[in-house]
């Protein structure tokens, strides 16, 4: 996880985790990218590929 580690990157982080998209041990950046509606779109960079996740807002 990148070093400035907030709960919406933990959650989204431990999401992935759960659907085996990202390793227990393995480091992962977090980027929010602009644009989302109804949910937080995240770029993340891990293992030397990027891909981009959604996760729905928080009410």
């Amino acid at each position: 996880m990148s070093l400035e580690a907030s709960d919406d990157t933990r959650d989204v982080a431990d999401a992935l985790r759960r659907m085996g998209l990202l390793g227990a041990g393995g480091d992962a950046r977090f980027e929010r990218l602009a644009g989302g509606v109804s949910s937080d779109i995240w770029k993340v960079d891990a293992a030397g590929a990027s891909s981009a996740s959604s996760a729905p807002l928080r009410s």
